[in-house]
């Protein structure tokens, strides 16, 4: 059989078209490869540094202080608002000052790394009342786990308590439980790694950027409600194209659970029961209202995909892990989540 000239050419803009798609995918791979394992490793920086910090600054004043509970303070189960301070300031070394050091030598733009100019399609109210009750469900999902886990032996816990003696003390655990998270780890993860993900597809960047913020809590406990945290404060960067609602709900979220235990230290064990029952159960509500209210309005579970090309979900999956950096991370993490999990 012999082809004809034209049947030659098509062939050859087939093949070549072939060529270049695979070319395309191969490209792809490879920059999700680079992309993922310049984050992570930038991450595993970040932890490292922030412990360094705080070990720094914890031996800076336990040195100069005449207080000499700061040499066992964390040890025997209980925190003191020095340690508050001291893992706050850490955490802005850690999750602040690294990214941003990361953003300067890379040359990423700050304007796209961390948008801060809604779009105003959504009500950003409405987003984070409606993102407050998720995370609340996923809480009390998690804790009802937890609780479960003594039937095994397991106790997955921290092992530390903080009670607020003072008016001080209690600013102090706010600013650093409440506020200080809510601005860097939202600069870090909703900002830095979901917004440098996203030009392979929001999806895939919510996903990624949420699973390294819940293995990043270091404790089983934590790491499921932690993972749904970043994809309700995920999923609202994308549809405002602003981290501002995210710091917000992530400041909610920490803030109430804060000012209920505050509230502890003032009434009764029965009155604290109820109000804390009745503050969380009024906003889960309004989170729900709000939820409802978004879908009437047309809101969008869809999200873009900004590849290159179209490479499927699992593909950029595996090219995630398929890297140095994020296969030490996330071991790293694991170690710590399972040495905390059997008590040691």
């Amino acid at each position: 059989m012999i082809l004809t000239k034209v049947e030659v050419d098509k062939m050859n803009n087939f093949f070549q078209q072939q060529l270049y798609h695979n070319y395309q995918i191969n490209q792809e791979k490879k920059m999700i490869r680079k992309e993922s394992n310049k984050l992570s490793f930038m991450l595993f920086i970040a932890i490292i540094f922030m412990n360094i910090a705080a070990t720094v600054l914890f031996m800076f004043i336990a040195f100069f202080s005449k207080d000499t509970s700061l040499t066992t303070t964390g040890i025997q189960n209980s925190y003191s608002s020095y340690d508050y301070i001291i893992n706050g300031l850490g955490e802005f070394a850690g999750f602040f000052v690294v990214p941003f050091v990361f953003c300067l030598l890379f040359r990423y733009k700050f304007s796209e790394v961390i948008p801060v100019n809604s779009n105003k399609k959504y009500n950003p109210l409405l987003l984070v009342l409606g993102g407050y009750a998720i995370c609340t469900v996923a809480n009390i999902a998690v804790s009802l786990l937890n609780n479960n886990l003594s039937i095994f032996g397991l106790t997955n816990t921290t092992g530390v308590e903080f009670t607020t003696k003072t008016p001080l003390d209690q600013v102090i655990y706010f600013i650093c439980i409440a506020i200080i998270p809510a601005l860097t780890e939202e600069f870090m993860f909703r900002g830095v790694i979901l917004n440098s993900f996203r030009k392979f597809g929001d999806g895939f960047a919510i996903l990624m950027s949420s699973l390294l913020f819940g293995f990043m809590h270091g404790n089983f406990v934590q790491i499921p409600f932690a993972f749904i945290v970043g994809l309700a404060c995920g999923f609202i960067v994308v549809k405002t194209n602003s981290i501002i609602p995210a710091m917000v709900l992530h400041l909610l979220n920490n803030g109430t659970s804060v000012l209920i235990d505050i509230v502890a230290n003032y009434v009764g064990d029965n009155l604290y029961s109820v109000i804390s029952s009745v503050v969380i159960f009024t906003l889960t509500l309004l989170g729900f209202i709000s939820i409802v209210l978004l879908v009437k309005k047309g809101l969008n579970f869809k999200f873009g995909n900004k590849s290159i090309v179209s490479l499927g979900a699992k593909d950029r999956i595996v090219q995630f892990f398929a890297n140095p950096g994020t296969i030490i991370l996330l071991s790293f993490f694991i170690i710590e989540a399972f040495i905390t999990l059997l008590g040691f």
